[in-house]
């Protein structure tokens, strides 16, 4: 039987850690055909197989909005008595994007910490941070403060927070082991399949690639079709190409 696991990556989630490793251990536990999982509807036999499905940028508050327009708020699928519910803190470590040496390293930065009060300032500022006015004190706090997509998809698949840029490195730069690895030692054949070019951020992150930047593209494709833990690879050109494989003049 099939179980499907629902995760959620955003600032705005203000659950800890542990509940990314909770993840894990869901995730893992299918690999146990004597483990049992508890529902709504009771305890049931756990999963055969696990897809992890990332609709990058997502949160919960995405997640909510779009239940309200579509008036199927607390109606979706996933709100049925078969689901289970957990959610990944994604705030970073540090917004820098490189690692540092020692236990500075893996400190967590109080400025990167999620701060509700923070976020939802709504004192008015005429300040611009990036490419669009701020508007108000909580964006320009949330826009300076943001992880990226390879840090927050470190925390769900790994269970640990690191720096922005990281692929499933800690912030000393060392190795960690991730969820693709824990379904390759158990004997799973592994997969990833994303819209974007197979050594970007998530899919990387998701593919138990290794590295102290995302932008070492080159290096990410090299571990992913060398390592051994994935069994099949499929990407796009998105977004250097349209759907139809013609280069864009500049990435959409």
């Amino acid at each position: 039987m099939n179980r499907q696991v629902s995760a959620s990556s955003a600032p705005g989630a203000v659950l800890s850690r542990r509940i990314a490793v909770v993840l894990l251990a869901l995730a893992v536990s299918s690999f146990s055909s004597a483990a049992t999982l508890q529902t709504n509807a009771g305890p049931t036999r756990a999963p055969k197989n696990v897809i992890l499905m990332i609709s990058d940028g997502t949160g919960v508050n995405t997640i909510a909005a779009t239940g309200m327009y579509a008036d199927k708020l607390g109606k979706q699928a996933f709100d049925g008595p078969n689901w289970l519910k957990a959610f990944a803190s994604t705030y970073p470590l540090r917004t820098g994007g490189s690692p540092l040496p020692g236990p500075a390293g893996l400190q967590q930065d109080p400025d990167a910490l999620y701060d509700p009060a923070k976020n939802w300032d709504t004192t008015p500022a005429n300040t611009i941070t990036g490419r669009y006015p701020d508007h108000f004190a909580g964006y320009r706090w949330t826009k300076a403060t943001a992880p990226d997509s390879a840090n927050t998809l470190v925390a769900v698949v790994s269970g640990h927070k690191t720096y922005n840029a990281a692929v499933n490195v800690d912030g000393n730069g060392k190795r960690l082991l991730t969820f693709a690895e824990l379904e390759h030692q158990a004997g799973k054949s592994i997969g990833v399949v994303t819209t974007v070019q197979i050594s970007d951020a998530t899919p990387a992150v998701a593919g138990g690639a290794h590295n102290v930047s995302r932008a070492n593209r080159t290096a990410i494709a090299n571990e992913m079709l060398n390592s051994g833990t994935l069994s099949v690879i499929m990407g796009t050109g998105n977004p250097d190409y349209t759907n139809d494989g013609m280069r864009r003049n500049a990435p959409d």
